[in-house]
């Protein structure tokens, strides 16, 4: 039997005790955009995934599992629930980064106002 680490590489995916408390969506902004982007575009097909994966685990453990496996059959759809959360939570980064850069842009182009001859000081 493989290890979960195997497992998960087979996959494309890690299991580095390194890089478990890093986001690398999170230090990427062009990561924030693709997910945020992701997420507004195909909203409901990835939730749709998710649900066809949550209804497979709600089968199992009303059909098949094992009291002691229950409990983690349950972290498992808590788990799921969560991509969504992690989902708007890039999409919202994806906007306050955009806002921030809309402000900051919007600052520097403004260029000074001058005021008219002879009404200098008064509105």
């Amino acid at each position: 039997m493989s290890s979960i680490s195997e497992y998960l590489r087979t996959r494309g995916l890690s299991l580095d005790p390194v890089e478990v408390d890093t986001d690398p969506i999170m230090e990427s902004e062009q990561l924030i955009n693709e997910a945020g982007e992701l997420w507004e575009g195909k909203k409901n097909l990835i939730t749709m995934v998710l649900q066809a994966r949550i209804n497979a685990i709600a089968k199992q453990i009303l059909e098949k599992a094992q009291p002691e496996e229950v409990l983690v059959l349950r972290q498992s759809l808590v788990e799921l629930g969560a991509i969504v959360t992690d989902f708007e939570k890039y999409k919202g980064e994806s906007l306050r980064r955009k806002a921030a850069t809309s402000n900051e842009d919007n600052t520097l182009s403004a260029e000074p106002v001058q005021p008219e001859e002879g009404k200098e000081g008064s509105l």
